[in-house]
């Protein structure tokens, strides 16, 4: 996307800019969950089309690194993610704690948490595969946002639009828009782990984890529409792998099966089905490399 990179990259700092004006200019803000749009792309199979070994990131991928990298590191919350830095750099120390409504208002227009971003944030690194951050540090993004809904308030389906970062005098509360729907995002999550790429019309169903720490021996969620199960790897022999499919719900019909080779993973263990496959609640399916 040859605009996005002429308006918003900024070259020096190495992300994308919030916005740009022409009356303004290019103001150095952050914005979390720019990326949105990529994730998204990810989990249809939009970005690589039949082919999910090859997906075509809308901008270069080095690009989605660099910038989910500046926004862990200027838009950071023990909450998740705040929704934009005005600033362009790391924040130097807590902002001082206010009691006044007014402050709170001002202050929470940018530094409350946009609870859409940590979970999108953590897939994009897992489908970076190689070039992300590694599977355990991506999840624990998504992590620290989820269980602060999960464990502390205890109101897992009930995710804010956004949330009160610290120092309002309402630290960790729900701030706006109440059931917005962001206990959705992270099923972005278990998508980017499996690269799953489904198409009713092709009847067909792939899959290409991209995480080097999903080389082999995962139990992974599959899920289609009409059909829900779970996809395992083992490795019985050095260098041969083998896939299950096992579905838990539902029923399905496929001419073509398998795990092809990611590029991201640095080119991972691919196979197979013979094909085609039927499959019914309880019957599994088995290829190998």
């Amino acid at each position: 996307m040859p605009y996005l990179n002429q308006t918003l990259w900024n070259s020096t700092a190495e992300y994308f800019r919030a916005w740009q004006d022409g009356k303004l200019g290019t103001p150095p803000w952050v914005m979390a969950d720019t990326m949105y749009g990529q994730v998204i792309a990810n989990t249809l199979g939009l970005s690589g089309g039949a082919n999910a070994s090859a997906p075509a990131w809308l901008v270069p991928e080095w690009q989605v690194g660099k910038h989910l990298e500046k926004e862990a590191l200027y838009n950071p919350s023990p909450y998740g993610l705040t929704v934009v830095t005005t600033t362009g750099a790391p924040p130097e120390a807590p902002p001082p704690p206010t009691t006044s409504c007014a402050t709170a208002v001002k202050r929470g227009k940018y530094d409350s948490v946009w609870m859409g971003g940590a979970p999108d944030w953590a897939a994009l690194q897992i489908s970076l595969g190689e070039g992300g951050v590694g599977l355990e540090p991506a999840l624990a993004m998504a992590q620290k946002e989820l269980d602060h809904y999960r464990v502390g308030l205890r109101d897992q389906w009930n995710i804010h639009g956004l949330t009160a970062n610290d120092g309002y005098g309402v630290d960790g509360q729900p701030w706006c828009t109440a059931h917005y729907g962001f206990h959705m995002p992270l099923w972005h999550i278990p998508f980017a782990m499996s690269g799953q790429i489904y198409s009713a019309v092709t009847k067909s169903l792939t899959f290409a984890p991209t995480s080097p720490s999903l080389k082999c021996k995962y139990s992974l969620p599959v899920m289609v529409p009409g059909a829900v199960g779970l996809l395992t790897c083992s490795e019985p022999v050095a260098g041969k792998y083998e896939w299950e499919l096992k579905l838990t719900l539902g029923s399905i019909e496929l001419d073509t099966l398998g795990t092809v080779s990611s590029s991201s993973s640095g080119g991972g263990p691919a196979g197979m089905h013979d094909g085609p496959v039927s499959l019914l609640v309880g019957e599994t399916a088995t290829w190998s490399s």
